[in-house]
């Protein structure tokens, strides 16, 4: 059997719980996958680095 709770009792137990519920939201965020490395190079990027690379070669 519950104790008995005033009117006053009740809310603050009903805030606290909502705060609870709040809190546990923001801090268990799913995890997410890794952005990959090389997912932000564009093919003009790609053409300059392969450029790069093989005049270092040359030389």
């Amino acid at each position: 059997m519950q104790p008995h709770l005033t009117p006053g009792e009740k809310r603050t137990r009903d805030t606290a719980a909502a705060a609870v519920a709040r809190a546990a939201a923001r801090a268990t965020k799913p995890a997410q996958e890794p952005e990959q490395p090389d997912s932000w190079i564009t093919p003009a990027r790609a053409r300059q680095i392969r450029l790069t690379i093989e005049s270092e070669r040359r030389t």
